[in-house]
């Protein structure tokens, strides 16, 4: 999906593709730039883009160094009048922004991830241009894995006398020194939201090693990495380095991206992504025949989709129109006659919940629901199975985020279908469909209800997927967490989940465990603003 984004250097608007969305639940201070035309709500650590002083160029900076800045900011903006235009006649105009206030929030934040770093938005019926977050993730080996042990080290391009298994104090060393900072936070105690670690657990991992202790600590505390498990799931740790090679077994096989959640193994990933709309085929079916019919009517067009795109890219890079993918997959090329040819054709779904709301009448929780959805899952593997097949290329189901598309779908579907079943049905709010197979937000605090029902809905999908464990409140130590992860890992079978631990945020004392109004330990909160702008008289500083 595209959306109106701003060139700083060019000063222009110009569409870009949304790479991903970050977005969770927030509890502390706010930045609010608003004036006349503008009302800007951005977290801590976000990219302000303002104009430099003195010139006609635009600069992004974190809202830190702009709140130090002695005299007003200008900030691009866009007139009313030229909201719907094309982009070429979109007029950026300077509005002044004299003070910038700090206000309590609780709820969520997102912010969409673009080329260029920026987003045109709106709020409260303002359209602003601002910054973004860069999305990034990275594994984190915890142990040097077995089939690096005996491969000799290269340094600027060389390979050494010491082997990659010499290195373990150092690796130890490494990943210690990472959990410390990350478990700190920032000089307020705010959370550092990326980079996101994940983190591989297999059979002989050590779970005593004090090595690891800051890990659990950070996870305690912020619930900052993701976890792989490769001890009761059918994963393999190899698969984070033999996928190319996995890639070239029977086409009949429905072969698993597998070794990341973000399916970064080396040389692959997925050319493209169709995600299908479940709750209208729900509402549209009478029964089970019409309901696969449709579904498999659906699938058909996002395979075509997909092959024409993979043609399409494939022409282009070998054309010169993607340089730095043409030279990363040289070797594909090599030996398989297509840069493209290890990455995945994947199709992912929205909407489980709402789905069976509309065509059972029941939701995901239930027995008749999850049964359903397995073989709803089943039937869209089995398709996929049909399609590696056919083709000759690699397709995947995947949990796809959904999350514009979340709102979008749901958005059309309210308005053609006035009676669907969609998830926040008020009518003024904010329509969305449910992503994926998840649970329906808000559904429990309960870390094992919610693993008992995602379970054997987690395990059906072939590509990335993950479980967000919410747990309402602070874990109350390291040593818990890591028996939770333990308990979790030997007793389910999902490949991924991560522990998203409840906190707020003072502007004077810092972090604060559990869900807090008011800081405990002052008690005091000065004029504050909630996210409607309305001031809300508290108790003085």
């Amino acid at each position: 999906m595209e959306i109106k984004t701003f060139n700083t250097e060019k000063g222009i608007i110009e569409d870009k593709k949304v790479k991903s969305i970050f977005k969770r639940k927030y509890r502390g201070i706010m930045y609010n730039l608003k004036n006349r035309i503008q009302d800007q709500l951005i977290s801590p650590g976000h990219m302000v883009v303002r104009k430099k002083f003195q010139t006609n160029k635009y600069v992004p900076e974190p809202i830190e160094e702009v709140m130090k800045l002695k005299s007003p900011v200008f900030i691009p903006t866009i007139s009313k009048k030229h909201e719907t235009l094309k982009n070429e006649k979109i007029k950026i105009r300077n509005t002044r922004i004299i003070t910038i206030e700090k206000v309590n929030y609780s709820g969520i934040i997102w912010c969409p991830n673009t080329e260029n770093e920026t987003v045109v938005a709106r709020r409260n019926g303002k359209v602003f241009i601002t910054g973004n977050t860069p999305f990034t993730n990275i594994t984190m080996d915890l142990k040097v894995p077995d089939f690096m042990k005996n491969e000799p080290v290269v340094i600027g391009g060389k390979l050494m006398d010491r082997t990659y298994g010499t290195f373990q104090k150092e690796m130890d060393m490494i990943n210690k020194v990472f959990a410390e900072i990350m478990l700190h936070g920032d000089a307020k105690g705010r959370v550092f939201t990326f980079p996101i670690p994940t983190y591989n657990i297999t059979n002989d991992f050590d779970w005593d090693n004090d090595d690891h202790r800051k890990i659990w600590e950070m996870t305690a505390k912020y619930g900052i990495p993701y976890f792989s498990n490769f001890i009761n799931s059918d994963m393999q740790p190899e698969d984070v380095r033999s996928m190319c090679c996995r890639l070239r077994i029977s086409n009949k096989e429905l072969r698993k991206r597998g070794g990341g959640l973000f399916g970064a193994n080396p040389l692959t990933g997925s050319c493209g992504v169709v995600t299908i709309n479940l709750p209208r085929i729900g509402y549209i079916s009478k029964n089970e025949n019409e309901f696969f019919g449709k579904l498999e009517y659906l699938m058909n067009i996002a395979k075509q989709s997909l092959e024409i795109k993979r043609e399409v890219i494939e022409k282009f890079t070998d054309r010169g129109l993607y340089p730095y993918s043409k030279f990363y997959l040289r070797n594909i090329k090599k030996s398989e006659g297509k840069y493209w040819k290890n990455h995945f054709s994947t199709i992912g779904l929205v909407g489980m919940n709402e789905a069976l709301l509309n065509f059972i009448g029941k939701n995901i929780t239930t027995k008749e629901g999850i049964n359903f959805s397995v073989k709803i899952l089943d039937f869209m593997r089995n398709k996929l199975s049909e399609y590696q097949e056919e083709t000759g290329n690699i397709y995947n189901l995947e949990a796809t985020p959904a999350e514009s598309t979340s709102h979008r779908l749901a958005r059309i579907d309210r308005k053609k279908y006035p009676k669907i079943i969609i998830a926040n049905m008020h009518d003024h709010s904010w329509p969305y469909y449910t992503n994926s197979t998840q649970l329906p937000v808000g559904f429990t605090n309960d870390i094992f209800e919610a693993l008992e029902l995602q379970d054997s809905l987690q395990t059906r999908y072939t590509g990335g997927t993950v479980l967000h464990c919410f747990l309402g409140e602070r874990m109350p130590s390291g040593e818990a967490t890591k028996n939770l992860v333990k308990k979790v890992f030997h007793k389910y079978r999902l490949p991924y989940f991560t522990l998203t631990p409840t906190f707020s945020i003072c502007p004077i004392h810092g972090y604060l465990a559990g869900e807090h109004f008011y800081c405990p330990v002052c008690d005091k909160i000065s004029e504050t603003k909630d996210d409607t702008g309305k001031i809300i008289k508290d108790k003085d500083m």
